[in-house]
């Protein structure tokens, strides 16, 4: 069995080579901050060592279904955990876990446990980060090189405000550190907006 560092690398290269360069959020460097976050989350929420280790995982192979597709591509995710984790001898129970937090990383999709709203809190932690116009921008334009939106900035914005009403954070890590950011960035959203109109 590979160690997570040598799981990263494997994972992390394979979305290198793969992943289309016209998505510019959803890059290896997004894979790894969201990683990143996972284990802030998990220390600051006292997951034992195994179950954040089996969260990493899935934070790594979160967007690997984007080689494949842009919507719905969690299936492939979840497909791609499946491949990485039985070639490196995790029991199907461990791999059932990993494939359920990937299907469930849509934020669209309701969490089931408290190592979903882990997975979803760091994949949408830079909404409550100063990275967030800069992510922001970032996810605008692939949108626009995908025929996603039109390329009017009036609504995108409306597209993000609207996005960050919705969501809401789980865990005490993302609520403490993460929403009174992520409010701050609403108003400068909802400011930019008024400006536009």
């Amino acid at each position: 069995m590979k160690s997570i560092p040598e799981l990263e690398t494997q994972v992390l290269t394979y979305l290198e080579k793969c992943l289309n360069p016209m998505l510019v959020y959803h890059t290896p460097n997004h894979t790894k901050w969201v990683a990143q976050e996972v284990l802030k989350i998990c220390s600051y929420e006292r997951v034992d060592e195994l179950t954040t280790r089996l969260i990493y995982i899935a934070a790594l192979c979160h967007d690997a279904g984007y080689v494949e597709k842009l919507d719905n591509n969690e299936p492939y995710g979840a497909q791609y955990a499946e491949k990485l984790m039985l070639e490196n001898g995790f029991d199907n129970e461990d791999i059932e876990f990993v494939k359920k937090l990937i299907l469930e990383s849509d934020p669209y999709v309701r969490c089931t446990s408290k190592e979903s709203e882990i997975l979803s809190d760091a994949d949408l932690g830079y909404l409550g980060t100063s990275e967030f116009l800069e992510g922001s921008h970032k996810l605008y334009l692939e949108y626009i090189n995908f025929g996603r939106i039109s390329g009017d900035e009036s609504e995108w914005l409306q597209k993000q405000i609207e996005f960050l009403h919705f969501h809401e954070y789980y865990t005490l890590f993302s609520k403490k550190y993460r929403l009174p950011v992520k409010e701050r960035n609403l108003m400068k959203l909802q400011n930019r907006f008024e400006k536009l109109r």
